[in-house]
């Protein structure tokens, strides 16, 4: 069944009751999160990428790592571990993803890297993360230049030995270009040399809202479907109700983690509809992560729709439901579909 815009009755009557209290039409306008969103839910820490109650702040920097994903490339390493997943389209109409990582230390092995796009470092920015990648277009590493940004370029010579090839994947047969990996630790450590912080800034936080139990008034969303308008790549997600999760698919298959052998999985489900037009060379695109969009939110096997906005590169997103309220998050990880105008986004 196709997921379509309408308020639930619930979401209808508190709309309502809104507008009688207050005398305005319409849906009351976003306000922007406070310094430290935790503070809305309970006096606690949270971790800022996972909602995760922690002993006093965490103050350590995001890594946003891109992720192989076509398929001769799969199955990716460390994946899994990614607080927050985003999956974007690239040229050919393939996809790459983009893992958010709270906590890199611990994680093993990551891989297979691959190149930035512009995109990649406007979605960086808005965690203030420090990127990693191998090369990029011509774009993005311009961007990445004039800018100063923070990353960490796997084909650059500064990165010594923090990145390597697989030799076993060499011996499988994958082509050069899906065998470039590294470790959290190689990272920090490549980071700390080149003079990133490794701390995030104090007060800074991603404007995320979570709560143990988020019950959402929505269509039925024991399965979504998510077909890219360029390329027509499909992502599926099942609900698991013993686990609160959704299991994903794509290829036509189960979505693994090639280190621990399990299905990637996810407690939160979001689909940003943003403006994507191919550049001059009709090749590569250019998908615009600022100003305002519609999009999905699923959990718990519902599904409601949502607004995005950003003000600007160094600004993070803003997320409301219909009504103009923040969205609420469940404590676990998310993925997120950044998809053009135009992609069927369905469920039941």
């Amino acid at each position: 069944m196709k997921h379509k815009s309408n308020f639930s009755v619930l979401t209808a009557l508190i709309l309502i009751l809104g507008i009688l209290l207050t005398g305005c039409a319409g849906s009351p306008a976003p306000t922007e999160p406070t310094e430290d969103p935790s503070a809305l839910e309970e006096d606690v820490a949270r971790n800022p990428l996972n909602g995760q109650i922690i002993d006093g702040l965490h103050t350590g920097r995001t890594f946003a790592v891109v992720f192989n994903n076509a398929k001769p490339a799969i199955p990716q390493h460390g994946i899994s571990q990614a607080d927050i997943l985003f999956e974007f389209l690239a040229e050919g109409g393939v996809t790459r993803c983009v893992g958010l990582f709270s906590d890199i230390e611990d994680v093993e092995v990551l891989g297979s890297i691959r190149s930035a796009r512009k995109y990649f470092v406007s979605l960086a920015q808005a965690f203030d993360a420090v990127l990693i990648h191998a090369g990029g277009s011509d774009e993005a590493l311009i961007y990445i230049e004039n800018n100063g940004f923070d990353d960490i370029d796997g084909i650059k010579g500064y990165a010594g030995s923090a990145f390597y090839r697989d030799q076993d994947r060499r011996k499988a047969g994958y082509a050069l270009e899906h065998t470039l990996f590294t470790s959290g630790a190689n990272l920090l450590e490549c980071a700390a040399g080149r003079g990133h912080a490794l701390e995030r800034p104090d007060g800074v936080n991603y404007g995320l809202l979570f709560d143990e139990d988020v019950v959402l008034e929505g269509q039925d969303a024991g399965s979504i479907s998510i077909t890219y308008a360029i390329g027509e790549k499909v992502t599926s997600l099942t609900y698991d109700e013993a686990a609160d999760k959704y299991l994903s698919h794509q290829y036509k298959g189960a979505w693994i983690d090639g280190e621990t052998g399990e299905q990637l999985a996810y407690t939160n489900v979001m689909v940003l509809y943003a403006d994507t037009s191919y550049q001059d060379d009709h090749y590569l695109l250019t998908i615009n992560l600022t100003g305002s969009g519609t999009g999905y939110f699923a959990c718990g096997g519902k599904m409601v729709p949502i607004n995005w906005q950003r003000s600007g590169e160094s600004d993070m997103f803003f997320f409301t439901y219909e009504d103009g309220t923040p969205v609420t998050l469940e404590v676990g990880s998310t993925y997120v579909s950044v998809v053009p105008a135009g992609s069927d986004v369905s469920c039941e």
